[in-house]
Order: C-alpha cells, then sequence, then structure tokens
C-alpha cells in the first residue's frame, strides 16, 4: 500500500512539474553542426546556411542561474539590394511568430516571468510577444484568445526580473501558442539601428490556472488577417466583407491612437511608434467586424 502511495505521488509530482516550457532557462541546446540554437525555439540561425545570414541566437555563459542563458544580438548584413543593414535576433517558442505550435496543456497561462539584461546600441528598443488562441473548427480561421508583451526600452546590465499576468478575451480553450523575443524594434532613416543591440534571457517561470466555463465567452469569433506582421508603414486587412468600416488601433496601455474610416483594405501606420498595438474593426452600423494584434516596426 505504501508502495502504491509512493507511485501516485511521483507520477502527481511529475504531472504538476510537466505544465511548463520546454528549455524555460535555455540550458540545452542544439548543434547540428551548421548552426546551434536553444532546444525548442526557433531562431534567424536557421537562415545562415541557404542564405549566409550572421547568427543572432549565441549560447552566453552569462547566466542568471545554470550554466546558459541565451544572448541575442543584432548583426551586420546586406539586404537584397546588396545595401548594408542591421539583422535583428529573433527566438521564437513554435514555428514562427504568427502560426506558433500547438497548445499541449490542460491548464492556461496566468502569469509569466523570467530575468533579461538589455544593452541597447543607441536609442533601440525590444519586445517580448505571447499570443495565444484557438482554431474555429467551422471556418478555419484562427481566433486570437489573449496574450501578453513587454517592451524592453531601458538599458540593464544587470539581470533584471519581470512579472506580468496573460489577458483573455474569451475563455475557450487554447489549441495554438507564440511566444516570441525581439531585440531590436527600432528603425533610423529606413535602415534597422546599429549592430550591438543585446538582450539576454534566462530562467522563464510560468504560473498556470483551470480554463474558466466556455459559457462566458463574450467575443465573437471573428479574427481578421493582418500582414505584414510585423510591418512598417502600411498594415494590410483580409477578411473582410466590402463596404464601409470604422478601424480603432489602441496601444497595450489602452490608449486610442487610430479611429478613422476606411473603404480599401490597407491602413497607415508609419506614425505609430515601434511596438505591440490592438487593430479593431467595425462596420458602418457599429457593429463589431473582427480584431487582431499587429507589431510596428
Amino acid at each position: 500500500m505504501k508502495t502504491l502511495s509512493a507511485i501516485i505521488f511521483i507520477l502527481l509530482s511529475f504531472l504538476s512539474k510537466s505544465q511548463s516550457l520546454i528549455n524555460e532557462n535555455f540550458e540545452d541546446w542544439v548543434d547540428n553542426s551548421a548552426y546551434i540554437y536553444p532546444d525548442g525555439w526557433i531562431t534567424l540561425n536557421e537562415l545562415k546556411p541557404e542564405f549566409g545570414l550572421p547568427f543572432t541566437v549565441f549560447k552566453s555563459t552569462d547566466a542568471k542561474q545554470g550554466q546558459y542563458a541565451a544572448r541575442l544580438e543584432t548583426s551586420a548584413f546586406k539586404d537584397g539590394n546588396n545595401m548594408a543593414d542591421t539583422l535583428p535576433s529573433i527566438m521564437v517558442y513554435g514555428s514562427d511568430i504568427n502560426s506558433g505550435v500547438t497548445y499541449s496543456w490542460p491548464k492556461r497561462l496566468k502569469n509569466i516571468s523570467f530575468y533579461y539584461k538589455y544593452q541597447p546600441n543607441g536609442i533601440d528598443s525590444g519586445l517580448m510577444y505571447i499570443n495565444i488562441g484557438y482554431r474555429n473548427r467551422k471556418t478555419n480561421r484562427y481566433i486570437n484568445q489573449g496574450g501578453a508583451y513587454f517592451l524592453f526600452t531601458k538599458r540593464q546590465d544587470s539581470y533584471t526580473k519581470v512579472t506580468f499576468p496573460l489577458y483573455y478575451n474569451s475563455n475557450n480553450k487554447c489549441d495554438t501558442f507564440v511566444f516570441a523575443f525581439i531585440n531590436s524594434l527600432e528603425k533610423t532613416n529606413g535602415n534597422r539601428c546599429k549592430p550591438g543591440t543585446v538582450l539576454i534571457i534566462d530562467d522563464i517561470d510560468t504560473e498556470w490556472e483551470d480554463f474558466p466555463a466556455v459559457a462566458n465567452i463574450t467575443i465573437p469569433d471573428l479574427e481578421l488577417g493582418v500582414y505584414p506582421n510585423p510591418a512598417t508603414d502600411i498594415i494590410h486587412i483580409k477578411g473582410l466583407q466590402p463596404g464601409f468600416y470604422t478601424a480603432k488601433i489602441i496601444d497595450m496601455t489602452g490608449k486610442e491612437l487610430v479611429s478613422q474610416d476606411i473603404e480599401d483594405e490597407s491602413i497607415t501606420i508609419e506614425k505609430l511608434k515601434p511596438g505591440l498595438y490592438h487593430l479593431t474593426i467595425y462596420a458602418k452600423d457599429g457593429s463589431y467586424s473582427g480584431s487582431n494584434y499587429f507589431i510596428k516596426n
């Protein structure tokens, strides 16, 4: 009987600990001889063999705890027109910043924390971005359910811990998850800021909670496509029926920055500062037509 109780205790302990991200402390790295990357994460390092791009994510021994941390650093490169530019460093949990990976956890993410250092070369800013949602089985549309973001703006030479909650706009169970770090968003004179902006990430920690009852859903299952994403000057919208609409753009503090009528499917965003924004579209009669998040470079 004691043996059975011990086995049950071990299994319950394992299950409780399994509610976490893969390699959240960046101790495990994959080296396939062509490039190296943190296990469970996707980086631009994978483009080096085919396109000759520089590495932008490195295994760092400057760790908060353990042996390693992830070091994201911008690097100089030549663009398609053979012009000098700076390649930002992007590290994504899953496949890419838009499609993400299957949400495999039985609970939903409640809070997240991590340690970081940020050393911008001049004026620069970075972004941590989480997007959680599900796919409507009838329409096959991706529905954003919620998420969180954090902007890296001030220089931090010593490890700093941040903790923040995730916000949700419905209670549907998730099936898609995107988690990304981008170390450089600023652009100057058409080119990205100078090489050498460094973001170091270590010791991600998560807190989980049960999904609330689905009956509490308040947001319609309408999700607009926004592209390109990230964008610099203009965003285009797909998924709208022909007609007249009003577009509203708010920042992550809830401040409304744009409210304009649109006929076509594009909106100019060149005056927005780099960061994460929420776009909402309303029909002429004021009814909700859909929404999505986008990143302004």
